[in-house]
């Protein structure tokens, strides 16, 4: 089961938010060297509109900044959040080992500030 973890952008502004992936069990953290990351945001989960769209691959904003301890940085851009109308959407983060298995590390809802002056 993911960690459920609400996010709060600033319409018009980068977002930046550090996840710790650990094992629920124990809270060691899980080593994510050779892991792919990637995320999703949308207005709802069925959604077939992306409002964002990012992994640790060609599509970046999604990165592993310190493997050996479980830790994912997402990075959205202000040029991404300007455009967002809706005041709430859905994400996850989904990491698949190498050879392995898609896992869901988070998931939770995008609770957007909206800018008012332009």
């Amino acid at each position: 089961m993911a960690t459920k973890v609400n996010l709060f952008p600033d319409q018009g502004a980068d977002y930046q938010h550090i996840f710790l992936y650990r094992n629920k069990a124990t809270g060691a953290a899980i080593n994510l060297a050779g892991y792919t990351i990637e995320m999703q945001v949308r207005p709802f989960a069925q959604s077939d509109e992306l409002l964002f769209d990012g992994d640790t691959g060609a599509k970046s904003n999604v990165e592993i900044t310190d493997a050996a301890n479980g830790e994912i940085t997402i990075t959205i851009p202000a040029t991404i959040t300007e455009l967002w109308r809706n005041n709430e959407a859905v994400y996850d983060i989904k990491g698949t080992p190498s050879g392995g298995e898609p896992e869901r590390i988070a998931q939770g809802s995008v609770y957007l500030s909206k800018a008012t002056t332009r």
